[in-house]
């Protein structure tokens, strides 16, 4: 229950909470509060570098004018599921490990409420891929990320 009920990475056993932070956890995120703001400005950086470097083709996400992203995730959807499927495959192949953090939709569990279905959920579910996004990552390594997309996407790499 203490990640969210996920019991791997594309399934959902139960409803849960998210409730993995302890006391020490809790008193070491109060003393890096100071430095949130460069972390923040770095994943902006890091975000705005994938903006420029992945196709076009890509759905991002869209903020309002008047709202503001701290960038937690870098989510990208594909046109079709096959093609996140293969960029998936070929990114694990580098030891690069996104994470399909939206799937599946929620109306399609069991234990939640019967008779819900949401064919727009579904589908983005089915389709979209956060992309490795933190601080510490590498100029580099988006770089080699965004490549492999844009390799897949156009046949250039096969997996």
């Amino acid at each position: 229950m203490i990640n969210f009920g996920i019991t791997g990475q594309e399934s959902i056993e139960c409803l849960g909470i998210n409730a993995k932070m302890n006391e020490f956890q809790a008193a070491m995120g109060l003393c890096l509060l100071d430095n949130m703001n460069e972390e923040i400005d770095r994943r902006t950086l890091l975000a705005a570098l994938y903006d420029t470097l992945l196709p076009d083709n890509l759905i991002r996400q869209q903020w309002a004018d008047e709202a503001m992203s701290n960038h937690g995730y870098y989510p990208i959807v594909f046109d079709r599921v096959e093609t996140l499927k293969q960029v998936q495959k070929a990114l694990n192949a580098e030891n690069i490990f996104p994470r399909r953090y939206f799937y599946p939709s929620l109306d399609s569990l069991d234990f939640l409420v019967e008779g819900q279905c949401t064919p727009v959920s579904r589908d983005i579910a089915s389709r979209i891929l956060c992309l490795p996004l933190y601080a510490d990552l590498a100029i580099r390594d988006v770089e080699v990320i965004s490549e492999i997309i844009l390799d897949v996407q156009q046949g250039k790499r096969c997996v």
